[in-house]
């Protein structure tokens, strides 16, 4: 047996994700920005709010020796092109995941995501027609019924005017950036890990370029919280097999609201706890992630996994 090819180095990871993309994807509303690495069955890779498509940066070289693995930027975000006819919304996006699914040809894929893309996944797979969806990888993601009211707070305030212009005031801030209620305090169990990389990738853009955060707040008005309520009819459309990587630290989605999710799935699911793990425990814990999700994802494609990942 030949071995597996080789992955690509997290420079050229990096280097890919901070160029062009490697093809945008017209959906009709905007087109989405795509990086594919690697070789295998397809991980679409979706990311939450605040984040893009780089939050999957290092997944990539631990992944792509197996798999092919597509990091899509969501509408507005990124380096996705994008106007005021965008569609924004958990079932909006939705909607652009399945096309993003139809325009790569993917017979069958698994899906990763997180936060709000781990809630846009779990309605595309619900929503998808030919069933192509093998299974989804969750982090920390919305719960049924849960509704936090500083995120209800947070959305009349995004549709206050000027209010982009003071979020990018606020993430300039690196006192508000470390608050537990109003900056990334509840993203981190290390704080310190939110003014190196990460604030490179994701809060240095959304500062100096307003259209960015524009993009981001588009979505945070678009929201209606309505939709935790429809979570469990969502889950119990789902035929693949889940599994949940939870930070047993986070606080905005607990993990007892995990442990309560995993019967909604029919087609079974699995919950794996992070210890010290908060809302971004796969930026700060993302060998441990991978450790997890690897052997998961090979088994449901059908081969074992035959050296570390």
């Amino acid at each position: 047996m030949s071995p597996p090819p080789q992955p690509p180095t997290q420079a050229e990871v990096n280097a890919a994700l901070r160029g062009d993309p490697h093809r945008w994807i017209d959906v009709g509303h905007c087109e989405i920005a795509c990086w594919s690495f690697g070789q295998g069955p397809a991980l679409l890779f979706v990311h939450g709010w605040p984040l893009h498509a780089a939050t999957w940066r290092a997944f990539v070289p631990r992944l792509a020796d197996r798999f092919t693995c597509h990091l899509i930027d969501l509408p507005g975000i990124g380096k996705t092109r994008w106007s005021d006819a965008t569609r924004f919304g958990i079932h909006a996006h939705a909607d652009t995941v399945l096309a993003v699914i139809d325009a790569l040809e993917l017979t069958e894929y698994a899906l990763i995501a997180h936060d709000s893309g781990a809630t846009i996944t779990r309605v595309a797979a619900a929503r998808d027609p030919a069933g192509r969806a093998r299974a989804l990888v969750m982090g920390d993601t919305e719960l049924p019924n849960h509704r936090l009211p500083m995120f209800e707070i947070g959305q009349k305030f995004a549709r206050l005017p000027g209010s982009d212009w003071v979020m990018q005031k606020l993430f300039g801030s690196a006192r508000v950036r470390r608050a537990e209620s109003v900056g990334l305090g509840g993203c981190f169990h290390d704080m310190e890990i939110a003014e190196g990389e990460f604030k490179s990738w994701f809060v240095d853009p959304l500062v100096a370029d307003a259209r960015l955060m524009r993009g981001q707040m588009n979505f945070a008005r678009s929201v209606d919280w309505s939709f935790v309520d429809e979570l469990p009819e969502i889950h119990g459309q789902i035929k693949a097999p889940v599994l949940m990587i939870w930070g047993e630290e986070d606080e905005v989605f607990p993990i007892q609201g995990a442990r309560e999710m995993i019967g909604q799935f029919p087609g079974g699911a699995r919950l794996v706890a992070l210890p010290q793990g908060r809302l971004f425990a796969h930026e700060e814990f993302t060998e441990a992630f991978v450790a997890h999700a690897r052997p998961f994802l090979c088994e449901i494609f059908g081969w074992g996994d035959d050296h570390d990942a």
